[in-house]
């Protein structure tokens, strides 16, 4: 319940505690819970982006890429970058109310579009289970981090505030989905490494048609 609702008032939970757990703070508990997640799956490409490379697989580029994303969406996590888009964009779109008040999910929305358009090939090569349960993952946390935030956007800009039910409820339901959705992901990348670790021969392997026999 503090993590759920912490922050709003009239709840009788002490101000500092109730913002070290609220969901719609940054530089609390799961704010750092979230980036550690995304350095994680960061950590969890770049290794499988080595393992591509040693077996000299094409995917290795995109292992890498998707890790360096996954960095700057930790770093963004912890120090809102995001955030210091919404007054540019907002003036450059002339919003004053609506579904993208938040406006920040515009050029987010547009990374997403751009990211899906190059990882399409390599994620058609994946394999089926494996895709699947990636793609269940990252969708939960795009209906978090993406459409439940422009809903939110909505109900803020026309009347809500903060600490409203209506929008509260948005943000509890929108950060609930992307913490779902990354701990998934998490634990898929994490299982999938071990996976292609096991298959992937020694270096210090030699084939057994090369092995000599020793008289």
């Amino acid at each position: 319940m503090i993590v759920l609702f912490g922050g709003r008032r009239g709840w009788g939970i002490p101000e500092p505690i109730g913002r070290l757990f609220f969901l719609d703070q940054e530089y609390n508990v799961p704010t750092l819970y979230t980036s550690f997640l995304f350095v994680l799956c960061a950590f969890y490409c770049v290794r499988l982006g080595y393992n591509t490379y040693a077996r000299k697989k094409p995917s290795t580029l995109i292992w890498m890429l998707l890790g360096i994303l996954l960095v700057f969406l930790s770093a963004d996590e912890w120090f809102e970058i995001h955030e210091k888009l919404i007054v540019p964009l907002r003036t450059a779109f002339n919003i004053e109310q609506g579904l993208f008040y938040f406006a920040w999910t515009i050029a987010y929305v547009g990374l997403v579009i751009m990211v899906g358009l190059v990882t399409i090939p390599w994620f058609r090569k994946l394999e089926p289970r494996f895709r699947k349960r990636l793609a269940l993952g990252a969708g939960i946390y795009i209906t978090g981090a993406l459409v439940f935030e422009i809903i939110g956007s909505w109900v803020y800009s026309t009347g809500g505030h903060q600490y409203s039910p209506a929008y509260a409820n948005i943000v509890t339901i929108e950060e609930s989905l992307e913490l779902i959705g990354l701990t998934l992901a998490t634990l898929i990348l994490g299982r999938y490494r071990i996976r292609r670790i096991k298959v992937m021969p020694s270096q210090h392997e030699v084939p057994a048609a090369k092995k000599r026999k020793i008289v």
